[in-house]
């Protein structure tokens, strides 16, 4: 990138302009997480030393990320967006490059990835639940069924009626299989996230796009959208993990 790209006083700035709180520390800890991607180090000049640069994509990028925080009680929805943004339009423009996703859905699932396999199932486990449940669905049956499905990621032997009461318990919109498939292959992907390669990504970002062709070609349908922005980290890894199987 050009050395006209953003300083990260720019940003700062830009962000302070538009009546946001950002701090060096916090946009230095966005950085870190993926939210926003890392700096193109660049010359000042001659005996001047460097500096990072951003694309100003990144700055739009970033103002999106805080007016959307706060409107959120947690940090972990704020990892879809430049996911989504990769996904979706990453043929078109430099905003979001593939290292960045690996960093922002990393964040995502950090909690489980860097631990033993019995957390990463847990995690895959939570995750589909969270998808598939109802909102009001009672939380110990929601806890019951997280617990089961990670024994059946780890390869346990399951009790298909159980599942069935659990899934019927939860008022699941997915079938017992689907609701199987899942967990096996957002577990596959957590546990395995450190090793995949960047084209490994790039293959499940074409099996994402793939997969809603249908969807988003049928519409410029804007719940069709914000179903898809709302869930991108979880339909990545699920991509990375299914991916994975078919190799096998």
């Amino acid at each position: 990138m050009a050395a006209s790209g953003l300083t990260r006083r720019d940003l700062l700035d830009a962000a302070h302009r538009a009546g946001h709180k950002l701090s060096d520390r916090q946009l230095t800890d966005w950085v870190s997480r993926g939210l926003i991607a890392n700096a193109t180090i660049v010359g000042k000049g001659k005996a001047k030393g460097v500096e990072g640069r951003w694309h100003p994509a990144q700055r739009d990028l970033l103002l999106n990320l805080l007016a959307k925080r706060r409107t959120m009680a947690k940090l972990a929805p704020l990892y879809n967006i430049p996911v989504f943004i990769w996904l979706n339009w990453s043929d078109f423009n430099t905003y979001v490059k593939v290292d960045q996703v690996r960093k922002a859905l990393g964040s995502w699932v950090d909690r489980s990835r860097t631990v033993p396999s019995v957390s990463a199932a847990r995690r895959a486990s939570e995750v589909t639940v969270e998808q598939a449940a109802a909102p009001d669905a009672d939380r110990s049956n929601r806890r019951a069924a997280v617990r089961v499905l990670a024994d059946v990621a780890k390869g346990a032997p399951f009790d298909a009626q159980q599942l069935e009461d659990l899934s019927q318990a939860i008022v699941s919109s997915l079938s017992i299989s689907r609701i199987v498939d899942l967990v096996a292959s957002r577990y596959r992907a957590i546990e395995r996230y450190e090793g995949y390669t960047d084209a490994e990504f790039q293959n499940a970002r074409e099996a994402y796009l793939a997969d809603v062709s249908g969807d988003t070609e049928s519409a410029q349908n804007h719940d069709v959208r914000q179903e898809l922005a709302a869930h991108a980290c979880l339909n990545l890894l699920t991509h990375l993990g299914t991916g994975e199987r078919s190799d096998e």
